[in-house]
């Protein structure tokens, strides 16, 4: 069989398809059963590290807007639903401090939800900039996302 470039690029992207999950599973489990420590810096690096990007991406929101750039919007808003998804199955540092376990879960679901409200408002952003809705898209980052990052700081940040 003659491999034309075509199809090597296809299989390539079959082979990254099929390996990219099987990659992040063994990572995972390698994570697992080192102890306490090693789950904790797994948790906070890799919240610590989300947050940075969604921190980021803010400022880079603005100077997207500013030059109404809907491209840069758009892309903007994927970078952060990306990093939503890393961020959102974590647990926040100061959900350590809650000893009561009922309490504890409920603050972890309810720093996950906000995380889902972010990101549903992330997706309206990226709608609005791909349709060319600069107004639009500029007024639920002003009135959604921009005060979420407010009130979650003030809830689940040390």
């Amino acid at each position: 069989m003659k491999l034309t470039h075509k199809s090597l690029y296809v299989a390539l992207a079959l082979a990254a398809l099929v390996t990219a999950p099987l990659a992040f599973n063994a990572s995972h489990e390698g994570s697992q059963g080192k102890g306490e420590n090693a789950q904790a810096e797994h948790e906070e690096g890799g919240l610590e590290a989300a947050m940075q990007t969604l921190n980021g991406c803010m400022k880079r929101f603005g100077k997207a807007f500013e030059q109404k750039d809907m491209a840069a919007v758009a892309q903007v808003s994927v970078d952060m639903q990306k990093a939503v998804l890393a961020g959102k199955t974590e647990t926040p540092i100061k959900a350590n401090e809650i000893s009561d376990a009922k309490a504890k879960a409920e603050f972890i679901l309810g720093f996950r939800k906000q995380l889902i409200t972010l990101e549903k408002s992330l997706l309206d952003i990226e709608l609005a900039a791909l349709d060319g809705k600069a107004d639009e898209a500029r007024k639920i980052f002003e009135e959604a996302v921009k005060p979420m990052k407010k009130t979650g700081h003030a809830k689940y940040k040390d």
